[in-house]
């Protein structure tokens, strides 16, 4: 594999690189990689995984209400029956 140098980058690019990277778990170098890939035309016949983030605008937002509404919805179900375990 070859090395390759990037220079001239303005900050806002660099920035959103390093962003990208985060928010997909990988270096800045794997990104970019994977974008010139892309951008080519040159990347593998198979999709990489992708983290999905979908749910985490709901994550943490239930209120103490809600919380314990859900509790006694589920508690039912956390009944042991004794006579299924014997």
């Amino acid at each position: 594999m070859s090395n390759l140098s990037v220079r001239g980058l303005d900050p806002e690019t660099l920035a959103a690189l390093k962003s990208l990277a985060t928010r997909e778990g990988a270096s800045v170098n794997a990104t970019v990689v994977r974008l010139l890939e892309h951008g080519l035309g040159t990347g593998p016949s198979k999709p990489r995984l992708r983290r999905h983030h979908d749910l985490d605008a709901l994550a943490g937002i239930w209120s103490e209400e809600d919380a314990e509404a859900f509790d006694a919805a589920i508690a039912p179900f956390e009944t042991i029956d004794p006579d299924l375990w014997k």
